[in-house]
């Protein structure tokens, strides 16, 4: 149903019936996906924010699941924000990258005005059409592109794409395409998981992909604990979890940065560890590269 949905307000923003708001004094980059969930938006907009440091650059959201809906004003996120307040993601992109302005506002294009950078990045717009964009990145998962039950356009809508991201898969557009993955980097990387017994809680999009990162690498999962997207454990379901998983033998107890942000104050009996993520590029460097060029030179 969303996709025929979708597929009218496309036909009414292409043929000028509904208006599209245009920002002109700043670069905008949409990070958008088709379907709901687990492509991996986050990771490529970090990876886009970090190559444009230096430069003038915002993020702006609609902070999903957080709950600032302010009608009236924009929100900044600081490093201590509340991500019950502003979101996970939100609050992870700011930790990650602090020269970045990250800017939660529902009303896309007053949240661009209020950022005032000279490049911006919307994160997950592709279907918020009413703000002009100058480049259109969409990520797709390689193995599974177009799940028909989480669609949330049909995949025509890839032509709107100035650059179709792929996670991994065989999948290869007819479009212009980089197809990336995700590595695991910092203390608990591939070779310090090999021959480790974990534990593993997490609530994003597609946490049997999680799992099967850490199998890869040779950890043994002794129990797991999936909550829903972008959920935050309670303290005391958590530390049930953790004695469980001290009471299996495991050495550590890992989440992804989404889920790190969201972690009740204390301490554990065991260490709690976030998983980071860095994307390596496999095909399409020089596209990549291209996309990052055409940000920086517009700007200037």
């Amino acid at each position: 149903m969303l996709p025929l949905v979708n597929l009218i307000r496309n036909w009414l923003y292409d043929h000028h019936f509904l208006k599209i708001d245009r920002v002109s004094e700043t670069f905008v980059v949409s990070i958008g996906n088709l379907t709901f969930g687990g492509t991996g938006k986050t990771p490529v907009a970090l990876k886009l924010l970090e190559e444009l440091q230096g430069e003038s650059v915002a993020l702006v959201t609609r902070g999903y699941r957080g709950r600032y809906q302010s009608k009236d004003l924009p929100l900044e996120v600081f490093s201590n924000s509340d991500p019950i307040v502003v979101g996970d993601e939100p609050l992870l992109i700011k930790r990650r990258l602090p020269s970045v302005r990250v800017i939660v506002d529902p009303d896309r294009p007053r949240g661009v005005r209020f950022a005032k950078a000279s490049i911006t990045v919307l994160d997950d717009a592709m279907q918020h059409r009413r703000l002009a964009r100058d480049v259109e990145i969409v990520v797709v998962d390689g193995e599974a592109p177009f799940p028909l039950l989480k669609l949330r356009e049909f995949s025509s809508s890839l032509k709107r794409a100035d650059l179709v991201v792929v996670m991994g898969g065989n999948y290869t557009p007819a479009f212009p395409y980089v197809r990336m993955e995700r590595q695991l980097v910092g203390k608990w990387d591939e070779k310090s998981l090999a021959g480790k017994k974990v534990g593993l809680f997490c609530g994003v999009g597609k946490p049997e992909q999680v799992a099967k990162g850490l199998r890869l690498a040779g950890a043994e999962i002794v129990n797991h604990w999936f909550l829903p997207d972008h959920a935050a454990p309670t303290r005391e379901k958590l530390d049930d979890f953790i004695q469980s998983c001290e009471n299996r033998r495991a050495t550590v107890v890992l989440c992804t940065e989404k889920d790190w942000v969201k972690l009740p104050p204390g301490s554990f009996p065991l260490e709690v560890a976030p998983l980071q993520i860095q994307l390596k590029i496999l095909e399409g460097q020089d596209i990549w590269d291209k996309v990052v060029k055409t940000c920086k030179r517009i700007k200037q």
